[in-house]
C-alpha cells in the first residue's frame, strides 16, 4: 500500500514517450508509479495498491482490455478506478472499455489539463466512496463489524476458498433469553451488555484473518477462514466461556444466573458441489437451533443430512423502476437522439430551457442523470450547473455535458465546474450509452453507501459510543480528514470549483466528529466523570467552523450569518484565545448556531457576538420568538415545539458543556426583538 501524502498513480504503458509526458504531468500531485506491460503492472497493483490507473489497451502480450479483466476479478483490486488511456478511437472500442469496468476513456494524442481534470474527478469520487464504506462498515452500537460487512466478507472469503481448497467455518452467536434481560434490567443496561459480549467476540478472534460482527439484535457471527470443523468447534467453546467469565448478572435467565450464549458451528469446503455461502449459513443456524433447543448456554455441531440438494442460486433485488435521465436542450433533433439511444432502457424526460430544466430537476422523482447541452437561449449551460450545484436537493446529480463545442478549454471548465463527464456532437450511439451507464452505475454505488451512512448515524446515540470506537476506528480517521482538507484548501492554485466539494467534505467531517464526540463524550458528563483538560482554544476559529458546517442548512433558509467582534464586523483570520476543549466549544456553539438557523424567519440574519471586555461573552441572535409553551424549559433534555423532527437535544447538550466549561447559559425571547442564546463567564456589570 502507497504509504505517502500524495494520491499514487499507476500509469501502464508499453510507450515509454507516453509514461513520460504523464509522468511529468502527474508528478508534482501524486506519487507515480509505472507499468510497461500487463504482468508487472499487475505486480504493482497486488504490492502497491494505487488509487487510480491510467491503462493504455495496445500492449504485446496482455492488452488493456485483458489486464482491466484480471483486476476486477482480484477483490482487493476490484473497485480501483481504472481510466483508459488509448490511441483506439472508435466507437466500439471506447464501448468495451466502459463496459469492463473503466471510469472513464481519453483518447490520445490527449490534453494535459483534461486529463489532470479527469484524474481529480475521479479521485475525488473514490475518496467519498472508500470514507463512506468505512463508515458503514461498522455497527453503532458494539463497534464491531455490521450485517452488511459480513455478508462482503463471506463472499470474499467463500471466493478464496474456492481457489485454495481449505475449509470455511462459520458460528452463530445468540445471547440466551436477552429480552427478559432488557424487560427487567432495562435498554440501557442491555446495549452496555450488547457492547461487552461484542468485545468479548472480537477478543477471542485472535488470528488477524478471523472475522467478527454482530448480525442483528442479540446474534453475533464469526468467519473462521481455512479453519476445519474441529478448529472452529474449539472457537465457539472458547466464545461460550468467555462470555460466561463476564459474569453479568442475570437472574431472569434460565440458563444460567449470569449472561450466557448459544452457539451454532457449521464447515464447509467450497469446492464441493452441493456447496455456497447460503448453505453455510443454514447449517450454522441449524445447529443454534439445536443448542438452544437442548437448554442453552452451550455449543452445537450442524449434523448433516444426506440426499438433501438446494438450490444455492444468489438472486439480486432488481430496483423497482428505471433510472431515469433528465435531458435539458434547445435543440429538439438532440432531444430526440438521446431518447432513441435510451429507448426501453432509461425513464427519460426533457427541457428545452435552462430554468425549465432545473425546475423538473427538483421534483419527484427526480432524475438520476441529467444529460445538459452548453449553448441555449436565456440561461446557457454553465449557469444551470451553478445552479443545480448550489441546490442541496440537486447537487450530488451526475452532470453530463453534452455539446457541439470540441475545443479542450471548453471540456476543462465544465469538469471544473462539478460535470462528470462531457460527450462531444454528434452522438455515438454505443459510447453514449456505455458513458451512461457507467455513471449511473457510480452514482448507485456511491448512494448505496451513503444511505448505510445514514442508518449508522441514526444508530449512533448519546449512550451508544465508546471509547475503542470513538478513539481509533473513527475520530482518528475523520481528524485526518479534516486535517488534509484544510491544506487542500489553503492551497492557492486550487480553482473555486475544486473548493467546493472539498468545503462539503470538511463540513459533513466536522459533523461525524461532533456526532462521535456526542456519543462518547455526553454521557460522562451527565454522569460527572469527564475529565475536562482544559488548553488553549481560539474561539473565533471554532465559531467560522460551526457556522460553516450549517452552511446547507444557512442556504435551504436563506439566511445571513454575521460574526462580530467588540461590536464591529469580524475580520476574515481573527483569533481570540480562551481556555477550555476545542471540541467541546465546536459541539455547544454548533448546537446554538443550529437552533437559531431553524427558528429564524426565511431571509432574515442571524449575528454572532463576541466580546471578553467583562470575560468572554457570546450572543447568538435571531429573529424567530421562543414558542411560549417551552420556554420554561428551553434548556430541558427532549424539548421541542412545532419542528416536526429531531430530538429536543441541541439547547440541552450546549447547556450541558457550558457547564462543563464554568461557562453560564440564558436564552431571552420575545415578539418583537427575537431569540438571544448568551454563553458569559461573568454577570454583565
Amino acid at each position: 500500500m502507497n504509504g505517502g501524502d500524495k494520491p499514487c498513480v499507476l500509469i501502464v504503458d508499453d510507450d515509454k514517450l507516453n509514461i513520460r509526458l504523464l509522468g511529468n504531468l502527474l508528478k508534482e500531485e501524486f506519487d507515480v508509479l509505472v507499468a510497461l506491460n500487463g504482468p508487472e503492472a499487475l505486480e504493482r497493483v497486488i504490492s502497491n495498491r494505487p488509487q487510480i490507473i491510467l491503462l493504455d489497451i495496445q500492449m504485446p502480450d496482455m492488452d488493456g482490455f485483458q489486464l482491466i479483466d484480471k483486476i476486477r476479478q482480484d477483490p482487493e483490486a476490484k473497485d480501483t478506478p481504472v481510466i483508459f488511456v488509448s490511441g483506439m478511437v472508435s466507437e466500439q472500442d471506447e464501448k468495451r472499455g466502459l463496459e469492463m469496468g473503466a471510469v472513464d476513456y481519453i483518447t490520445k494524442p490527449f490534453s494535459p489539463a483534461v486529463v489532470l481534470a479527469r484524474l481529480r474527478n475521479h479521485l475525488e469520487l473514490k475518496r467519498q466512496r472508500d470514507l463512506l464504506s468505512r463508515l458503514s462498515s461498522l455497527d453503532g452500537l458494539t463497534g464491531i463489524h455490521n450485517r452488511r460487512r459480513f455478508d462482503e466478507f463471506l463472499s470474499h472469503e467463500w471466493r478464496r476458498a474456492e481457489r485454495t481448497g481449505e475449509p470455511l467455518s462459520l458460528i452463530m452467536i445468540d445471547i440466551d433469553h436477552f429480552k427478559p434481560y432488557n424487560d427487567n434490567y432495562g435498554h440501557i443496561a442491555g446495549d452496555e451488555t450488547l457492547k461487552e459480549v461484542a468485545s468479548s467476540v472480537s477478543r477471542t478472534m485472535e488470528r488477524g484473518v478471523d472475522f467478527s460482527a454482530r448480525y442483528g439484535g442479540e446474534e453475533f457471527v464469526c468467519v473462521l477462514p481455512d479453519t476445519d470443523a474441529e478448529g472452529a468447534w474449539q472457537v465457539a467453546r472458547k466464545l461460550r466461556e468467555n462470555i460466561a467469565a463476564l459474569a453479568i448478572p442475570h437472574a431472569f435467565s434460565d440458563a444460567a444466573n449470569v449472561v450466557t450464549i448459544s452457539a451454532g458451528v457449521a464447515t464447509c469446503h467450497p469446492v464441493e458441489a452441493e456447496s455456497s455461502p447460503k448453505k453455510l449459513m443454514e447449517m450454522a443456524d441449524a445447529a443454534l437451533y439445536l443448542a438452544k433447543k437442548k437448554g442453552r448456554n452451550q455449543v452445537a455441531r450442524h449434523e448433516p443430512v444426506s440426499g438433501v440438494a438446494e438450490n444455492s442460486q444468489t438472486v439480486e433485488a432488481k430496483p423497482s423502476g428505471k433510472p431515469r435521465v433528465l435531458i435539458i436542450d434547445d435543440e429538439p433533433a438532440n432531444i430526440k437522439a438521446l431518447e432513441m439511444i435510451m429507448a426501453g432502457q432509461y425513464d427519460v424526460c426533457s427541457a428545452m430551457r435552462g430554468k425549465e430544466g432545473i425546475e423538473l430537476a427538483t421534483k419527484e422523482p427526480k432524475p438520476d442523470l441529467i444529460m445538459l447541452d452548453i449553448q441555449m437561449p436565456g440561461m446557457d449551460g454553465y449557469d444551470v450547473i451553478k445552479r443545480l450545484k448550489q441546490n442541496p436537493e440537486t447537487r450530488d446529480i451526475p452532470v453530463i455535458f453534452n455539446s457541439i463545442l470540441s475545443d479542450e478549454g471548453t471540456e476543462q471548465n465544465v469538469l471544473d465546474l462539478g460535470a462528470v463527464d462531457y460527450i462531444r456532437k454528434p452522438f455515438h450511439h454505443v459510447v453514449t450509452l456505455a458513458r451512461i451507464r457507467t455513471h449511473l452505475r457510480l452514482k448507485q454505488a456511491l448512494t448505496t453507501l451513503t444511505d448505510h451512512n445514514a442508518k449508522l448515524e441514526r444508530l449512533l446515540n448519546l449512550r451508544e459510543g465508546v471509547d475503542r470506537l470513538a478513539k481509533h476506528d473513527l475520530k482518528l480517521p475523520i481528524g485526518a480528514i479534516i486535517s488534509s482538507t484544510e491544506e487542500l484548501l489553503e492551497r492557492q492554485d486550487l480553482g473555486q470549483a475544486a473548493r467546493l466539494p472539498i468545503k462539503t467534505i470538511m463540513s459533513q467531517s466536522y459533523h461525524a466528529l461532533d456526532m462521535v464526540n456526542r456519543s462518547m463524550d455526553l454521557w460522562k458528563i451527565e454522569q460527572g466523570a469527564y475529565k475536562y483538560i482544559p488548553a488553549k482554544v481560539d474561539i473565533m476559529k471554532v465559531l467560522r467552523r460551526a457556522v460553516m458546517e450549517m452552511e446547507s442548512l444557512r442556504k435551504e433558509n436563506e439566511i445571513k450569518i454575521q460574526i462580530l467582534y467588540s461590536g464591529a464586523v469580524a475580520m476574515p483570520k481573527q483569533e481570540l484565545m480562551v481556555m477550555g476543549e476545542e471540541w467541546l466549544f465546536h459541539s455547544m456553539v454548533a448546537n446554538l448556531v443550529k437552533n437559531s438557523l431553524e427558528a429564524a424567519p426565511r431571509g432574515s440574519r442571524v449575528s454572532i457576538s463576541v466580546q471578553e471586555t467583562n470575560g468572554l461573552r457570546i450572543e447568538i441572535h435571531n429573529l424567530g420568538a421562543v414558542p411560549v409553551e417551552v420556554r420554561g424549559n428551553f434548556f430541558e433534555k427532549h424539548s421541542s415545539f412545532g419542528k416536526g423532527h429531531g430530538a429536543g437535544l441541541g439547547a440541552y447538550i450546549a447547556m450541558k458543556i457550558a457547564q462543563t466549561l464554568g461557562l453560564m447559559i440564558r436564552m431571552d425571547t420575545s415578539g418583537e426583538s427575537g431569540t438571544t442564546l448568551a454563553l458569559y463567564e461573568n454577570e454583565p456589570s
